[in-house]
């Protein structure tokens, strides 16, 4: 889903992880668990900017979950949202990054 285990293992609202999990099946249902999350990751990364991607996102539900969360998030503290369809080539060019470094040596 896209989420880290967590989410599902620590379900907000009082839903067990099958209700979750259930949430998680349409980009509607999604929307306010998706705004939760973020909500708990703004206030405890307190992060300038989040890269959004997945299977129940698209530029607009984005822009959708961006304008839910800032209903309750004072602007000072609303992190830039940014969409994207995939983030595998920036993941797999960080990781040649850091082997080229030689970070990788002895990890």
């Amino acid at each position: 889903y896209g989420f880290c285990r967590c989410c599902l293992d620590m379900p907000p609202f009082g839903l067990d992880t099958q209700s979750v999990v259930e949430m998680l099946g349409s980009p509607v249902t999604a929307q306010p668990y998706l705004a939760f999350v973020m909500r708990s990751l703004i206030a405890s990364m307190n992060s300038g900017r989040f890269i959004i991607t997945g299977p129940l996102v698209d530029a607009e539900a984005v822009r959708s979950l961006e304008a839910s969360v800032a209903k309750t998030v004072p602007t000072w503290a609303m992190p830039e949202f940014v969409y994207r369809p995939s983030f595998e080539r920036w993941y797999l060019d960080g990781l040649v990054s850091w082997l080229q470094q030689g970070a990788g040596a002895g990890a």
